[in-house]
């Protein structure tokens, strides 16, 4: 997370999109960068903890997709 706002910060509160990796993909990072208008998308990791179970154990046929959303946050799985 540290090096995201290392990196990030001339970008904060400007309504960018930031794009990472599995590695820097977090809920709480994406909370975070939500409050500062800054948008985030990324893959996860799913043995990382803190993304919700009932969509990270999912099974899903070829071609379907699942979704869970609150105030801030997107997860979908395909």
């Amino acid at each position: 997370e540290k090096i995201v706002w290392e990196l990030g910060r001339r970008l904060f509160n400007k309504g960018h999109h930031l794009y990472v990796d599995n590695f820097y993909t977090g809920v709480r990072l994406f909370k975070e960068l939500f409050r500062v208008d800054t948008v985030a998308c990324g893959t996860i990791r799913s043995n990382r903890k803190g993304y919700p179970k009932e969509l990270v154990c999912k099974k899903l046929e070829k071609g379907q997709c699942s979704a869970l959303r609150n105030d801030e946050l997107l997860a979908l799985k395909f």
